[in-house]
């Protein structure tokens, strides 16, 4: 139920009433917890996680991405870990932490190389952000406007197209684009797909 309830803010782009619902649900994710699946506990964490993204609080993003990434059980959920990693690795760059983001460019390398889950949609990100740390700010929305042509490029590609589940850098890089906000982006594209519904 509480899953239901948080893809439903993530469909509408209300990250903010979402943010709201997150210590109600760790309140009984924590009384629950030694009976959970850890498979589970771990999708809530990377949910808690994209839903302050989203909200672009991007150091309560960082906090939940941790309780990920720091866990010993690293072979749970590898695709998790992996995606934990790269929204690491983009809110990061959003806090302007240009020596972290060098650090963490190598160790998710390193991560995905290990568990051979390199794609192109995550190849693309890593590429995209070791310029940009290099790059001055007058080319920066040439360069943004090139990874958003090349997810896109991605996204039409049947079986690199499930990964946007994970993190809809798309949305997030729309948002770039027009100076929206992450949730007005998404907000705006449910409303027009309710619309299209209703016809």
């Amino acid at each position: 139920q509480n899953t239901h309830l948080i893809n439903r803010y993530f469909y509408l782009g209300d990250f903010n009433n979402g943010i709201q619902e997150v210590p109600a649900i760790l309140k009984e994710l924590e009384g629950h917890e030694s009976k959970m699946d850890p498979h589970s506990v771990i999708i809530f964490y990377y949910k808690f996680a994209c839903i302050y993204f989203g909200n672009e609080d991007y150091r309560q993003c960082v906090f939940w991405l941790n309780k990920i990434i720091n866990r010993t059980d690293v072979d749970l959920r590898s695709d998790i870990q992996g995606f934990a990693r790269i929204l690491n690795l983009v809110s990061h760059y959003e806090l302007g932490n240009a020596d972290l983001v060098e650090y963490y460019i190598r160790s998710t390398y390193r991560y995905l190389i290990n568990k051979k889950d390199v794609n192109l949609f995550q190849k693309a990100i890593m590429s995209f952000l070791r310029r940009v740390t290099r790059i001055t700010s007058n080319n920066l929305m040439e360069s943004i406007q090139d990874l958003y042509q090349e997810m896109l490029a991605i996204d039409k590609i049947p079986f690199e197209r499930r990964v946007f589940i994970y993190f809809d850098i798309i949305s997030y890089l729309e948002s770039k684009i027009t100076n929206k906000s992450i949730a007005q982006i998404i907000s705006e594209k449910s409303d027009y797909a309710a619309s299209k519904m209703a016809y």
